[in-house]
């Protein structure tokens, strides 16, 4: 039996929820859903840096550590403020540049 879903559920954390739950069975699956959610919410959704995060510990389960790095430092670039970036970062022992001019 299915639990019924509130019509007022926000629909990308339902998608988030389902990544969660395959990070530890299932890396690929995690990558099949962010890309699936990408094309469906957009890139302007205000969770991409959370479903991000995610795509960088998939990355890491597949022993993809460049890719996931690489994809790591993009999200802290474009979403500097966001906590999930901000973990993807950390979680991958990346230090941002400050922002402003150089000393």
């Amino acid at each position: 039996m299915q639990a019924e879903v509130s019509p007022d559920r926000d629909p990308e954390s339902l998608v988030i929820e389902r990544m969660r739950a395959a990070l530890s069975q299932n890396a690929e699956e995690v990558l099949r859903l962010d890309d699936a959610a990408s094309r469906d919410f957009g890139a302007d959704s205000p969770r991409v840096a959370e479903r991000g995060l995610l795509r960088v510990r998939a990355l890491v389960r597949m022993d993809r550590i460049g890719e996931a790095r690489s994809f790591a430092e993009d999200l802290v670039e474009r979403y500097p403020d966001d906590p999930s970036a901000k973990s993807a970062a950390a979680y991958m022992g990346i230090h941002p540049r400050p922002r402003g001019p150089s000393r």
